[in-house]
């Protein structure tokens, strides 16, 4: 199934959103003007002849002197409101830009994870009746940060309770993004949206299990899908324990992550302050010999 190219254009547009506001290009301009109008302020305060003058030498640099003085305060007030409203305004654009492209994204990703989920479904062979309940489903986090619940009971139907489910990044060129509500706190570190992932489902049969892996790329919309029948008598328990376990961030992704992401005062002292405490683990690691720890924000 192929997907207009814009559509997919916009998802790559969203992961490599840029959310820096870069100093404006009339600012050059405003601090000539700025430096100028000093300039013309000192040498008319300077040469300006008064009756009331003191008959001191260089009285008269001096009062160019506090003229430049009173206007270099004065522009500088009027050209930092002009950036305050320029941010705001560049900010608001972006911000309904980000909302676009999000939505697009959160849409393109909802469909793509069903086009899997089915592309496995119909590769087992297999129609609800024939699979068994699971105990003690962990819930994906990929799909609670797309599907609300109703969405998952119309999507997913009886399957909801009767396979394992999980969504990881697949690849080198992983693109990351936080949703519009994502903060950096906690462990919810990278907790939003990612392509190309990797959709892993287990069936469960009477006699077997069908495990099935779909490798999406959101950027062309392409899949690849492979199925793997366990068969219960090959394996000596079938009791299966689920755990969490986080996935080490290579440097470069994380830097590039970073690069990209507005922070405020809190949460630059947040990462400060995690980094420089990973840094000294690293050095004390390093004078006893021992296994460096892996980086933050796993």
């Amino acid at each position: 199934m192929s997907d207009r190219v814009s559509e997919r254009s916009l998802i790559r547009a969203f992961f490599n959103f840029d959310e820096i506001i870069e100093r404006p290009r009339w600012m050059s301009f405003a601090q000539l003007i700025q430096l100028g109008v000093i300039l013309a302020g000192f040498i008319w305060a300077s040469v300006r002849e008064r009756e009331d003058r003191p008959d001191v030498t260089g009285y008269n640099l001096l009062e160019g002197l506090l003229a430049a003085c009173i206007l270099l305060v004065a522009t500088s007030i009027i050209i930092f409101i002009a950036q305050l409203i320029y941010k705001a305004i560049v900010r608001l654009a972006r911000n309904r830009r980000r909302a676009h492209l999000e939505k697009v994204t959160k849409a393109k990703l909802k469909s793509d994870y069903r086009r899997a989920l089915k592309a496995l479904l119909a590769a087992s062979g297999l129609k609800p009746g024939q699979l068994s309940t699971v105990d003690r489903a962990e819930p994906c986090q990929f799909e609670q940060s797309l599907f609300s619940d109703a969405e998952l009971d119309a999507f997913l139907g009886p399957l909801r309770d009767q396979t394992f489910r999980a969504v990881t990044p697949h690849g080198t060129q992983v693109k990351f993004a936080g949703s519009g509500k994502h903060h950096l706190s906690g462990q919810n570190f990278f907790d939003g949206y990612y392509g190309p992932f990797r959709v892993t489902c287990v069936f469960f049969t009477p006699d077997a299990f069908i495990i099935g892996e779909c490798i999406c790329d959101p950027f062309t919309g392409d899949l690849q899908k492979r199925i793997r029948t366990v068969l219960r008598s090959s394996i000596q328990t079938a009791d299966f324990r689920t755990h969490l376990r986080t996935v080490p961030i290579s440097q470069p992704i994380l830097d590039d992550w970073l690069d990209n992401r507005r922070l405020d005062q809190e949460e630059h002292h947040r990462i400060r302050t995690i980094l420089a405490k990973h840094k000294n683990t690293q050095a004390t690691a390093r004078r006893y010999g021992q296994n460096l720890p892996a980086l933050p924000f796993a």
